[in-house]
């Protein structure tokens, strides 16, 4: 990642639009605002929806139908299209292959996402006249904070010392769990465990794109759909509102003959802004309407 980082824009203060998987990717595909997107799948004012509380079914059926995507605007603009997912919030249950010429939802973390998408992208043999985009998701660093060899152990190497959340995961009582020190910083390193995994597979990707010699003119955006909380507050996972759930990763990497250079972007920018930056990049139309904007002039870069 850093040494993506050092190709392209670091964009310094981002943040998600939600905590939740559905709700954030939803809302950065469509660039609507989840309240915005409730409001227009329900039909409902604020005062309706305020009362809403917890109802997670309505807010399922709301976001499950949300469409309008990034993936059908690059479609229509002459794009082939193709999305692998770790399955979970995004699966085909829930229109996330909306637009996608090719969908995988079989899961199975980035070691198994990115050699499919690889194999993807080699077979479509992507050109100038023959543009692709690809979408690649994984959970590798979530709850239960558990990583594949060598990831597992390289910053927790026992155990068997400390509290196991495996099945914990998304359940109330994990937020009100007696963790010790110990316990706590065994869940930390194995966050890290899982940031080193998937750092590794986009560098397996990375590495693909450069053999075949497609990096230097790709458009590659690496984002976080949201943070977690690790101990602050007494706070094990993400269903707050808290900054660590928030506040996101963004870098955007442009392509080599735009000579934009890299640079860090101090302007705050969101998740939603990530649909129209693209577009914005694609030299596709962005619909009117967006909650977000094209963060390609905030940057101080514009299509060459």
């Amino acid at each position: 990642l850093t040494a993506l980082a050092a190709d392209g824009l670091v964009f310094e203060t981002v943040e998600a639009q939600s905590t939740q998987t559905l709700i954030s990717h939803k809302s950065l595909l469509t660039s609507r605002y989840p309240l915005r997107i409730l409001h227009e799948e329900t039909g409902a004012g604020l005062v309706d929806l305020a009362g809403l509380g917890e109802s997670g079914r309505t807010i399922l059926k709301a976001f499950r139908r949300a469409g309008g995507s990034l993936v059908s605007r690059l479609d229509a603009a002459g794009y082939r299209t193709a999305g692998f997912t770790d399955g979970g919030w995004m699966s085909r249950r829930l229109r996330f292959d909306d637009g996608f010429g090719h969908f995988d939802a079989e899961g199975g973390g980035f070691a198994k996402t990115v050699p499919r998408a690889i194999r993807w992208l080699e077979a479509a043999k992507p050109t100038r006249a023959q543009p692709v985009f690809v979408f690649v998701h994984g959970y590798d660093i979530h709850c239960p904070y558990t990583s594949r060899a060598p990831y597992d152990t390289k910053f927790c190497r026992n155990h068997a010392a400390h509290v196991d959340l495996a099945g914990e995961c998304g359940k109330p009582g994990l937020m009100s769990m007696d963790l010790t020190p110990a316990d706590l910083q065994a869940i930390a390193d194995h966050y890290d465990g899982g940031i080193a995994s998937a750092d590794a597979w986009l560098g397996v990707l990375l590495a693909r794109l450069r053999a075949a010699g497609l990096y230097d003119e790709a458009m590659i955006v690496v984002f976080g759909d949201h943070g977690e909380s690790l101990g602050e507050r007494g706070v094990i996972g993400h269903s707050g509102l808290y900054l660590e759930q928030l506040m996101v990763p963004l870098v955007v990497k442009l392509p080599a003959s735009w000579a934009a250079g890299p640079a860090r972007v101090t302007e705050a920018a969101e998740l939603v802004d990530v649909m129209p930056t693209i577009l914005d990049a694609a030299g596709a139309p962005l619909p009117k309407g967006l909650d977000g904007e094209s963060l390609l002039p905030v940057a101080g870069r514009r299509r060459p």
